[in-house]
C-alpha cells in the first residue's frame, strides 16, 4: 500500500478554509470537492475486479462499500469513502467540510453532472464519448457488478476521467496559486495514483 508522508498529510490537515477557498487556490478546491469523487470511479471500480466474482461476494461487497443505487437514469451510484479510510487510504478531513456537501461522507460515482463537464468539454473522440457516455446515463444497479465487461469498461472511464482532473490541475491552476498549494496538491494526486496502479 503506498504511502503518503506523515509530514505532508499534517501540512494539509493545518490548511484553512481561508487558503483553501482562496481564489488563487481554486484547482485545489476543485480537487477536493470533486477530485476525490473522480478518485473513487476506478478505485471502486478497481475493487469490484478484485473482490467480486459471484452473488455471495456482490453483496459483501456492496455491504463492505455501502453502495446505493438510486435506480434513476443519470443518478449513477452512491458510495462510502469510509471503508477507503479505514483500509488505510488518506484522505483530507477537509474533504468533509460541509462546504462540499459530504457530510455523509459519500462518493457519487456516474452521475450524469460528469459526463456534462467532463466528456463535453473534453478533446476525446466522438467515438470515445459514444462508448463513455452511457456509462454515465444507465440505471446502475447491483448485478452490473457481475458483468466483469462492463466494470472493466467502467475502470477505464473512471481512470480517465481521474486523470483528466490530474491533467487539470496543471493546466488551468491560477498562477498566482500559493507553491504550498501547487506542492501539497501534487503529493496528493501522485498518491492516489499510486494507489490506483
Amino acid at each position: 500500500m503506498p504511502k503518503l508522508e506523515e509530514k505532508t498529510r499534517i501540512e494539509i490537515e493545518a490548511l484553512t478554509r481561508e487558503k483553501v477557498f482562496d481564489n488563487r487556490n481554486y484547482q485545489f478546491h476543485h480537487f477536493l470537492f470533486l477530485g476525490l469523487n473522480e478518485f473513487a470511479h476506478p478505485f471502486i471500480m478497481k475493487k469490484a475486479k478484485e473482490l467480486v466474482k459471484d452473488r455471495d461476494s456482490l453483496e459483501k461487497f456492496i455491504k463492505e462499500y455501502n453502495l446505493r443505487f438510486p435506480q434513476k437514469p443519470g443518478e449513477g451510484f452512491l458510495a462510502s469513502f469510509k471503508p477507503i479510510k479505514e483500509s488505510g487510504i488518506y484522505i483530507p478531513s477537509s474533504a468533509f467540510w460541509q462546504e462540499y456537501n459530504r457530510t455523509e461522507g459519500n462518493a457519487r460515482l456516474f452521475y450524469k453532472h460528469y459526463a456534462g463537464n467532463w466528456l463535453g468539454y473534453s478533446s476525446y473522440t466522438p467515438e470515445y464519448k459514444k462508448e463513455a457516455k452511457p456509462l454515465f446515463k444507465r440505471i446502475w444497479i447491483p448485478e452490473d457488478f457481475l458483468n466483469p465487461e462492463l466494470i472493466q469498461k467502467a475502470f477505464a472511464v473512471g481512470k480517465d476521467l481521474w486523470d483528466s482532473r490530474r491533467e487539470n490541475f496543471e493546466k488551468y491552476k491560477n498562477p498566482e496559486q500559493e507553491e504550498e498549494i501547487t506542492r501539497l496538491g501534487r503529493e496528493l494526486m501522485r498518491y492516489y495514483n499510486e494507489v490506483l496502479n
